[in-house]
């Protein structure tokens, strides 16, 4: 999560800062200034240049909230693209057992699935660590299917997750015994993500294009929120958009 690091460019070294959430960015042409906390202590960083790489959610969220990050002067030129994006709402449970029990299922059936989608289901997708071979399942509920689950407790949405691979692989009973470990992530509940992912609102055609666009030549913006390829919402969205800003900064700087 971006608010939890900082990048600082000092001549041709980088420097990586975890631990670290960003309260205030300061900017002006050809100057920014990053005020957070570093362990609990308060920190502040210089560039000519910054990468705002925020999720969607925390980039549209109020100035006072929970993992906000606050702009002086504001984003004006992208009140407009925020305006017509949403942020996606994500409930993951990953699931450890002692063994891949759906390999060895009806004569191996499912040796070599990756994913599995059961629509009736609670988590209507799961999916295994393939090309690893590992004991480890994921449970996913998007959209509506993780409205549906919003507030719910860990227990509860965890007895979800496991009736779901229940219901995915026939029923197959007793996976409470193998079951060794388990990790649920709501993501519209995390302060520094607020949503999964990002879609376009009616009228928002060009939003994308407009949050993507840098600003005085100083604040460049990435992210998957900000793909214009085809591939936003996703992972590749967000590696696709990390290299477009390379570029930016680096022809910038450049000349």
């Amino acid at each position: 999560m971006l608010a939890a690091l900082a990048v600082e460019l000092r001549g041709s070294r980088v420097a990586l800062q975890l631990h670290t959430v960003v309260r205030h960015v300061q900017w002006q042409r050809g100057c920014v200034e990053i005020q957070g906390t570093w362990h609990g202590r308060a920190f502040a960083a210089r560039a000519q240049r910054a990468i705002i790489t925020l999720p969607l959610g925390v980039l549209q969220c109020p100035a006072r909230a929970p993992g906000a990050v606050r702009f002086t002067p504001p984003l004006t030129a992208k009140r407009d693209a925020l305006h017509h994006l949403a942020p996606g709402p994500v409930i993951k449970v990953l699931l450890r057992f002692r063994t891949a029990f759906w390999e060895e299922l009806e004569h191996h059936r499912y040796r070599d699935g990756a994913f599995f989608h059961d629509p009736t289901a609670a988590f209507p997708t799961v999916w295994t660590a393939l090309p690893v071979r590992t004991p480890l399942l994921a449970a996913w509920a998007a959209g509506p299917y993780a409205q549906q689950l919003a507030g719910q407790p860990t227990p509860v949405l965890l007895t979800h997750a496991l009736d779901s691979v229940r219901a995915i692989f026939l029923g197959h009973s007793g996976i409470e015994q193998v079951l060794t470990s388990a990790w649920v992530h709501d993501w519209q509940r995390d302060p520094f993500a607020r949503g999964a992912y990002s879609y376009v609102c009616v009228h928002g055609g060009q939003a994308r294009h407009t949050l993507a666009e840098p600003l005085a030549a100083t604040l460049s913006f990435a992210g998957e929120a900000t793909d214009t390829h085809g591939e936003a919402g996703t992972v590749a969205g967000a590696l696709h958009s990390g290299r477009r800003v390379a570029h930016e900064v680096l022809d910038a700087a450049q000349g």
